[in-house]
């Protein structure tokens, strides 16, 4: 097992993530994003999908990600393999993330689910950050202990 990160941070975020994504199925599943209210414009209808689809799109990548991270830290992916796709998922939510000041008047529990998105991302950047620091080169027998 590598040791190039915070493995509790690691497994916290990867927690969050899934409790995040069914969240976010849930929100999706129960109809609550269909149930805005008639007054609402077409408009921010078709923003609030647009919204609903990118998060959950963002939430995908970062899971990947955590996974990615995980398969390095048990030994089971060589950190030089997955570099390229990691930082292609990182791209991916950084494109894919809806603006954290996005407000959905009709919709507070998808701004919420938006809001919390970003404070996940926040957390992942943080871990390949880690990661980045622990890579080959980089002095210190290429290893970050936290």
């Amino acid at each position: 097992m590598t040791d190039w990160m915070d493995a509790r941070l690691l497994d916290t975020t990867f927690e969050d993530a899934l409790a995040l994504l069914e969240r976010a199925r849930a929100y999706v599943g129960a109809g609550t994003a269909a149930s805005v209210p008639a007054e609402a414009q077409p408009l921010d209808r078709i923003r609030m999908a647009r919204d609903m689809s990118r998060v959950t799109s963002a939430l995908t990548c970062c899971m990947s990600l955590l996974l990615l991270y995980r398969a390095v830290r048990e030994d089971q992916l060589d950190r030089t393999e997955m570099q390229g796709e990691a930082r292609s998922l990182l791209a991916e939510v950084t494109a894919q993330l809806p603006d954290p000041s996005s407000e959905h008047a009709y919709a507070p529990e998808l701004t919420a689910l938006i809001g919390s998105a970003h404070d996940l991302f926040h957390r992942v950047q943080r871990l390949q950050a880690m990661f980045d620091m622990g890579g080959n080169g980089g002095g210190g027998g290429g290893r970050y202990v936290s």
